[in-house]
């Protein structure tokens, strides 16, 4: 009966680690996926390369990209966003929506089109360079 007692007892031991392992391995795959998730979809980190956003920006500096900003909401004036132009990305600020005349120039922007520029004007490619932006170039909203 001892020796029956024992065997029982390792058999349960044996049963409940497998269930640990298991349970540890499940909730770390949730966690990474939770991560991944958030990446793809939600936020991401971004470093400032460049001085056309100063003062307001320092090169170096690390800043979060609200990749879900603009899915209810639409973007406004004074937003600071990261823009998808050809392959290079830009941290510039919104400062004219559709409905509105950007600043020298003589149009009113089209519908779903945002005028951006940087801070730093004198040294800012921005849609002075090259035109409006669509929306669906904006990649997000930046959260200082």
């Amino acid at each position: 009966i001892f020796m029956i007692e024992i065997t029982t007892l390792r058999k349960r031991i044996v049963k409940q680690d497998i269930y640990r392992r298991r349970r540890r391995k499940a909730i770390w795959a949730f966690f990474v996926l939770a991560i991944v998730f958030i990446k793809l979809f939600a936020v991401d980190v971004v470093v400032v390369q460049g001085t056309s956003m100063e003062p307001t920006l320092r090169e170096g500096q690390f800043l979060v990209l609200l990749k879900s900003a603009y899915w209810i909401d639409e973007p406004q004036n004074g937003d600071i966003v990261v823009v998808q132009h050809g392959t290079e990305k830009y941290i510039k600020r919104i400062v004219a929506c559709p409905g509105e005349i950007p600043p020298g120039e003589d149009e009113i922007l089209q519908e779903g089109r945002y005028y951006i520029m940087g801070d730093n004007m004198d040294v800012s490619v921005d849609s002075r360079s090259f035109g409006a932006i669509s929306k669906d170039l904006i990649l997000g909203c930046i959260i200082i």
